[in-house]
């Protein structure tokens, strides 16, 4: 009869580590430690670069993601050529097909950073968040205080009239579709 066993064995003892498993492999973290310097110090900070370099090469040399990544820009540090926050959130998406979808509907309503990363994560996780009077609220104020920047002119009784035929339409397109 064999001893029953008192020590653990060295595999047995390890602990499980917490939290995602490493993005990056070691092989790559001392080119990118090289490439970035001491800018970047945190897990989660080199693969925001990753993501961002996965999207950029996606993106790259198109015109129809100028309003993301603007060459001519980026050559004279212009503000706002490189949209680093939104790039990386499109990076996550993996697949340069749906990096390429995504990241053109972006392109076409120009967001705010924070409405385009809620955006891309809905599309990338498949959950929405339910909508809230506020959440409406903001939306169309937020979009019409754009609009109203674009065009100063604007009278209180076309806005009034624009938003009510708004909401027409947005009744009439609900019902088409079947929705509630």
């Amino acid at each position: 009869m064999a001893a029953p066993r008192i020590f653990k064995s060295e595999a047995a003892s390890e602990k499980k580590k917490r939290g995602r498993p490493r993005l990056i492999s070691d092989q790559w973290r001392p080119n990118l430690a090289m490439i970035w310097g001491d800018r970047i110090t945190t897990e989660r900070g080199l693969q925001d670069v990753m993501y961002r370099c996965d999207a950029h090469s996606v993106l790259k040399g198109d015109a129809r993601f100028t309003w993301l990544i603007d060459p001519e820009g980026i050559k004279t540090s212009a503000p706002g050529s490189f949209k680093q926050s939104i790039l990386s959130e499109l990076g996550r998406l993996r697949d340069a097909e749906t990096i390429k979808a995504v990241a053109l509907q972006v392109c076409e309503l120009k967001p705010r950073t924070k409405a385009a990363i809620v955006m891309i994560r809905q599309c990338r996780t498949g959950k929405g968040h339910k909508g809230t009077l506020e959440g409406v609220y903001h939306a169309v104020a937020e979009a019409l205080c754009a609009y109203l920047e674009a065009h100063p002119e604007t009278s209180e009784t076309m806005i009034e009239t624009a938003l009510k035929h708004a909401i027409k339409s947005i009744y009439s397109r609900k019902a088409a579709r079947g929705s509630t």
